[in-house]
């Protein structure tokens, strides 16, 4: 690694990462050399990504169109936000959708909602990445995105995962809570992830509107006193209502504004970003920098610890270190193995749900078709057709009430499921690194778990529509030789039997439709962990064998690599040092 040059003024963070980049490129791995990349290329290009972040209606999408002064955003009462919005400068209001394939759709504004909301892209079966938005307002201006995330915490867990994976890229956030529910421990967990990554927090109340004056002053000290539990420190809380203040731009009215309290947290937001967007920016990119950096120095200790043990000695260190891979791999097949066993346990949980619901669900379809025909009362020649109508709206509808609640809970074991096998391949990862510690005496304490694991744990395990209701054929053919209640009476004491069938058809249905995405996503997830556990015990393996070739090299060579190693984790410290000076 080069010196760097000495100058009176600190060297900036460019010359930082591409200092760390040269390190990285003889001693990094490939993960580690793009995350470098990705870096520079992020500190280059001059944007700044404020995040709105926080659970599902709390009003965030309301909140942005505030900003804005127009209602750009489609939001509603139920779980709305489904893929990432980025909103920037432009002269003129336009949207672009980007899709994972990498191609691209220009549509009008008022299109939005068909790729941005769960609604009409359920679980992003679109396909979106993201959709770019541009418009005039000032407070883009100079390279401020403000970005839309999905909501955590609502029935769709798949906006959880989006949100999740979009922190690392946040150079400072907005989080967005509300006065009509209090801070949940969901939220103060997304508290926690989102400061690794964001220097910056603004924290917001919003729906005040919806308190009498007591109660808003109440919300606003439990929210206050939840949040320094976890900041450590006091904070400055904005309540305020985003539909009052969007409402008051909208119509032109001044005392609507002055009533939102709006304009203190737009007062503090201009502020920040006039005077320190910089600053965080540097400082996002430096935290990002500071993790790379403590992954980087672990794998040059490494090889130096190997190359100036003595032969025989680093042969049996590097056989006992096999020994522990291969017990490492053996324990990353049965995470795989166990894992996708839990399809068993899940399916048992969604069985025992189904046999409760296909129970109710009979007796309450033939009590509506009763109420329902009597109600109507069709004549006898129009009771078939007009009973098969109600009898296949009643059952989809019993279905469309229960899946969505079923879903979720589905979800959550499954989340649970993969955050508890999360934790294992964690272990497996950082007990093999904390015996390749050992074995060759380097410094572990300070180095962080990977990164990407527990991320992933976060993802949605069960996408798609559900399954449909699908009738059988029935022959009634004796009523339209019945009266009208007579046929009525006989309609019903037959259609009992023929209710159960339907609801337990469809019920196997359902079953078959969660078995299969169950399975699906349980092994995307093990192929993940697998890939974590490997790369991390790949890049072992090349350090010992690295420092085993340069053993056997003439005795100028080790010492010249010696020399080059000790020299890169000498400069890497200097760097550590000051990418740490710039993250607060």
């Amino acid at each position: 690694m080069p010196t760097m040059p000495e100058t009176q003024d600190r060297p900036s963070l460019e010359m930082v990462l591409q200092e760390m980049k040269v390190a990285a490129s003889t001693s990094g791995s490939d993960e580690l050399r793009r995350a470098l990349a990705a870096l520079i290329v992020r500190l280059a290009a001059k944007r700044f990504n404020l995040a709105v972040v926080g659970e599902f209606k709390r009003g965030k999408s309301t909140l942005i169109n505030a900003l804005l002064g127009e209602e750009l955003l489609p939001s509603a009462v139920v779980p709305l936000t489904s893929v990432i919005t980025s909103i920037r400068y432009g002269e003129r209001r336009q949207a672009r959708v980007i899709f994972l394939d990498g191609s691209t759709a220009e549509i009008p504004l008022a299109h939005l909602e068909l790729y941005a909301t769960e609604k009409h892209n359920p679980s992003n079966i679109r396909q979106v990445k993201q959709i770019d938005v541009l418009h005039p307002a000032p407070l883009l201006q100079e390279g401020v995105h403000i970005v839309d995330t999905p909501g955590i915490g609502s029935v769709y867990d798949h906006n959880t995962q989006v949100a999740e994976s979009f922190l690392p890229q946040a150079d400072a956030a907005i989080l967005v809570f509300s006065v009509d529910q209090p801070v949940s421990q969901n939220e103060m967990d997304f508290l926690r992830r989102v400061r690794e990554y964001a220097p910056k927090i603004l924290f917001v109340l919003n729906k005040i509107d919806h308190l009498r004056e007591a109660e808003r002053l109440e919300a606003l000290e439990f929210s206050q006193a939840t949040i320094k539990k976890i900041i450590g420190k006091e904070v400055r809380l904005h309540a305020l209502s985003a539909r009052l203040a969007l409402e008051g731009k909208k119509e032109g009215d001044p005392a609507k504004i002055k009533l939102s309290h709006f304009e203190e947290f737009t007062e503090e937001l201009r502020t920040f970003l006039r005077l320190d967007r910089e600053k965080a920016r540097q400082a996002a990119v430096a935290r990002a920098a500071r993790r790379l950096a403590l992954e980087l120095d672990f794998a040059l200790e490494l090889q130096e610890k190997a190359i100036l043990t003595p032969r025989e000695e680093l042969r049996r260190l590097e056989a006992l270190l096999g020994e522990r891979l291969e017990k490492g791999h053996q324990e990353r097949d049965d995470i795989v193995e166990l894992l996708l066993a839990e399809t068993k346990p899940l399916l048992a949980l969604l069985d025992e749900d189904l046999a409760l619901f296909r129970e109710r669900a009979s007796g309450a379809v033939l009590a509506r078709l009763a109420d329902q025909l009597e109600k109507l009362d069709p004549p006898a020649g129009e009771l078939r057709r007009l009973g098969e109508d109600l009898l296949r709206q009643a059952v989809e509808e019993s279905f469309d009430r229960w899946l969505p609640g079923e879903t979720d809970k589905i979800n959550l074991a499954l989340l649970r499921t993969l955050e508890r096998f999360t934790l294992k391949a964690d272990a497996v990862i950082q007990e093999v690194r904390q015996e390749a510690a050992r074995l060759f005496g380097l410094s572990f304490g300070s180095l962080p778990p990977p990164e990407g694991l527990t991320e992933e744990s976060q993802l949605t395990y069960l996408v798609g529509e559900p399954a449909v209701f699908l009738p059988t054929p029935d022959r009634f053919w004796l009523l339209r030789f019945l009266p009208r209640k007579a046929a009525r009476r006989y309609w019903l004491t037959g259609i009992k039997e023929r209710i159960w069938q339907e609801v337990d058809r469809n019920c196997g249905r359902v079953r078959y439709d969660f078995l299969e995405r169950i399975k699906k996503k349980l092994g995307e997830a093990a192929q993940k962990l697998k890939a974590q556990i490997d790369g991390s015990f790949a890049e072992l393996t090349r350090a010992v064998e690295e420092a085993r070739v340069t053993q056997q090299s003439q005795e100028d060579v080790q010492k010249e690599r010696l020399h080059a190693l000790a020299q890169q984790r000498r400069q890497l410290a200097e760097l550590s040092e000051l990418l740490e000076s710039m993250v607060d």
